[in-house]
């Protein structure tokens, strides 16, 4: 069985190094992490993309979608 985690997130940069060190460090990690970006205009998309304790799938949409 494989194990996805999917964070959406806006402009969760105060976060979101955290969550996704939080996943690396879990006793069974998942196989495929997914963060789906809803055009965020912090530093978010860099976090993501430099993160390297597990690896991530950005998604980023091109504007804010709303809710």
């Amino acid at each position: 069985m494989e194990l996805t985690t999917v964070i959406p997130v806006f402009n969760g940069e105060r976060f979101l190094q955290t969550t996704l060190e939080c996943l690396a460090m879990q006793s069974r990690r998942p196989d495929r992490v997914v963060v789906i970006d809803n055009g965020s205009t912090d530093r978010t998309p860099e976090l993501v993309k430099g993160f390297r304790g597990i690896d991530c799938e950005f998604h980023q949409n091109p504007t804010n979608l709303g809710v």
